[in-house]
C-alpha cells in the first residue's frame, strides 16, 4: 500500500521525524510515526511506531550499516 508523511529533520540529533497514516491489517486508517536517526557516515537507525487501539507500539527497527 501508500503511505504518506510529513515530517521535519533535527539538525543537532541528525534525526528526521514523520507522522503519517497507513490502512492497517484490519483494514482501518492507523497513525504511524517514523524515526530516521542518522548515527553517522556509515550507520542508520530507522524505526517505526503504530497506533493500535489507542497505544503506541514499535513496529520494526532497522539497523543500516554500510559495507566497506
Amino acid at each position: 500500500g501508500v503511505m504518506m508523511s510529513e515530517g521535519t529533520y533535527d539538525e543537532e540529533t541528525k534525526t528526521l521525524n514523520y507522522n503519517g497514516s497507513i490502512t492497517g491489517p484490519r483494514g482501518d486508517e492507523m497513525k504511524v510515526r517514523l524515526i530516521n536517526k542518522i548515527i553517522d557516515n556509515d550507520n542508520t537507525v530507522f524505526e517505526m511506531y503504530a497506533d493500535m487501539d489507542g497505544q503506541e507500539i514499535k513496529w520494526m527497527e532497522i539497523k543500516y550499516t554500510r559495507v566497506k
